[in-house]
C-alpha cells in the first residue's frame, strides 16, 4: 500500500437541477492521510482529474482539472458537473452504475511541488505482545555516560525516565537497519551475548521508533519532535523512518518554520527536503524576513536565508541587512530581560549595546548574560558577511553602514565597506558592468 498525502474521502452523484435537468454533479472532499500528528500547521492545493470509464470504451474527463485548497486540516469541496445528452454519458453506464476515478496531479504548497516519498505498508507482531518470540534484549539509556544494568527491570520505566528495557527480535530489527544487522550478524558482542545498549536516545524516542520498525503509526508533535526523532532514527540508521519523518516535515514548510526544517534538511542530507526549502525560500523570502518568527530564529538557522541567490526577482539588499540588525536587537532584549534585572539596568545595558560591539569586560552585566550576549554577537558577526554590500545604494552605504559602530568594527568591514563604495561607483559610471554578487537570476 502506498501512504498518499491526500485521498478522496467520498464521491457524491446527483442529477440536474431544475433549471438544468440534464445535468449531473459529482462532488468530491479530500481527507488527509499525511504522518500523524498536528495538522493545523498544514496548507497546500491539490491538482485534480475525473475519469469516467467503462470496460472496452473510451475513457472521457467530464471537466477539466479542480483545484482543492487544504487549509488548517480541512477542505472545501471540489464540484464536477457535466452534460450527459451532449457527451453521451449513457454508453458509459453498466448494470445502472457509472464507474469513475479521481487522480491526483499535484501536491503544491505555495505553488512549490512539495516533495512525496511513497511509504511501503509495514505490519508485523506488536513485540510485547508475544515475548516468548523476542531474542534480544535492548537497553536504552538517554545519556551517554555508563550505566549500570542491574537496577533495570525489562516492561519497566525508572523515575525519572531516562532509560528501559525493551525486547524485540533480531530479524526484524535487522531488516529494518544494517546498524542492527551489523551488530548482530557480524560477529560482535551483541551477536553472542543476545543483549544491545544504545545510549544518548531518549526511551519515549526509542518506544516510537520501535514501534514504526513493527509496522504502527509514528506519531510525531511538532516541528523539535520531528528533529529529535530524525536525530535518534538517524543514529540507528532507520532509513524507512528517516523518510517518513521529512515527508512530516516538507508537509509543514512555512514561514515560520521553513528555515528550522531547512537546517534538519541540511544536517541530515535530505537533499529533497533542502531543495524544497530552498525554493520556497526564493519565493518567499521577503516574508520570512517579516514575521516575527525571524526574531526568535537560532542564529545557526539564519545562515541558509542570507546566502539565497538565484532569487527570480531583484532584491532590495537593505531588507536583509535590516532584518539581521533587527534580529541582534530582539537577541540582546531576550538574554537582558531576565527577572532579576532591574530595568533601569536592561535599559542602559540594551542602549550601549545598540551602538557598540559587546565586549566580555563590560561590568554592565553579570557573566551569565554575558555568555549569552556573546553568543548573539559571535552569530552577528557571522550574519553580517553575508550581506552583499555592493548591492546597496552609496547613499544607504553612507547614511546606515558607515555610521553603525556595531557593523563598521567588525574586522575587515571597513575595507569591505570601500570595495562596495568601489563596486558602485564602477556600475554607475559602466552600466555594463558584469554584476557577479547580484541575489536574482
Amino acid at each position: 500500500m502506498q501512504q498518499k498525502p491526500v485521498i478522496e474521502s467520498e464521491l457524491k452523484f446527483a442529477k440536474g437541477s431544475k433549471t438544468f435537468p440534464e445535468n449531473c454533479g459529482i462532488s468530491l472532499e479530500l481527507v488527509g492521510t499525511y504522518p500523524a500528528g498536528d495538522i493545523t500547521e498544514i496548507s497546500m492545493t491539490v491538482d485534480t482529474i475525473l475519469t469516467i470509464f467503462k470496460e472496452n470504451a473510451l475513457k472521457f474527463s467530464p471537466s477539466t482539472r479542480h483545484q482543492f485548497k487544504l487549509e488548517n486540516g480541512s477542505t472545501n469541496l471540489c464540484e464536477y458537473s457535466f452534460y450527459p445528452t451532449k457527451r453521451g454519458i449513457g454508453d458509459y453506464i453498466d448494470n445502472n452504475q457509472l464507474s469513475m476515478k479521481i487522480d491526483f496531479l499535484n501536491l503544491k504548497q505555495s505553488g512549490i511541488d512539495i516533495p512525496i516519498k511513497n511509504l511501503e505498508e509495514r505490519r508485523f507482531v506488536e513485540p510485547k505482545s508475544v515475548p516468548e518470540f523476542c531474542d534480544t534484549i535492548i537497553h536504552v539509556i538517554e545519556t551517554e555516560e555508563d550505566s549500570d544494568f542491574s537496577d533495570m527491570h525489562s516492561g519497566d520505566y525508572e523515575t525519572p525516565r531516562s532509560r528501559f528495557t525493551f525486547k524485540s527480535r533480531k530479524a526484524i530489527l535487522s531488516k529494518a537497519s544494517p546498524w542492527f544487522h551489523n551488530l548482530f550478524f557480524l560477529g560482535m558482542k551483541e551477536s553472542r551475548d543476545s543483549e544491545v545498549s544504545i545510549r544518548g536516545i531518549h526511551p519515549d524516542t526509542f518506544q516510537r521508533l520501535l514501534n514504526f520498525i513493527y509496522g504502527f503509526e509514528l506519531e510525531i508533535n511538532g516541528i523539535n519532535d520531528a528533529v529529535k526523532l530524525i536525530k535518534a532514527a538517524d543514529r540507528i540508521h532507520l532509513t524507512k523512518a528517516l523518510e517518513f519523518i521529512f515527508v512530516y516535515l516538507n508537509m509543514r514548510v512555512n514561514n515560520k518554520t521553513v528555515l528550522r526544517i531547512w537546517k534538519a534538511g541540511d544536517d541530515f542530507e535530505c537533499k529533497e527536503t533542502m531543495e524544497y526549502c530552498k525554493s520556497y525560500t526564493k519565493k518567499h523570502w521577503e516574508s520570512i524576513l517579516a514575521d516575527p518568527s525571524w526574531l526568535e530564529t537560532d542564529g545557526r538557522d539564519t545562515i541558509q536565508i542570507l546566502s539565497i541567490d538565484s532569487l527570480p526577482l531583484a532584491a532590495d539588499e537593505s531588507i536583509f541587512y535590516q532584518a539581521v540588525l533587527n534580529w541582534r536587537e530582539a537577541k540582546i532584549k531576550q538574554a537582558v530581560d531576565v527577572p532579576e534585572m532591574l530595568q533601569s539596568n536592561v535599559l542602559q545595558i540594551f542602549n550601549h549595546l545598540r551602538n557598540n560591539r559587546f565586549t566580555k569586560d563590560c561590568k554592565l552585566w553579570s557573566n551569565e548574560i554575558g555568555n549569552e550576549l556573546e553568543d548573539v554577537e559571535n552569530h552577528f558577526v557571522q550574519m553580517i558577511p553575508l550581506i552583499r554590500f555592493n548591492q546597496l545604494t552609496a547613499k544607504y552605504l553612507m547614511d546606515n553602514v558607515e555610521t553603525s559602530g556595531i557593523v563598521i568594527d567588525i574586522p575587515g568591514m571597513k575595507k569591505k565597506v570601500l570595495e562596495a563604495f568601489r563596486a558602485i561607483a564602477i556600475r554607475t559610471e559602466i552600466p555594463e558592468t558584469v554584476n557577479t554578487d547580484k541575489r536574482h537570476i
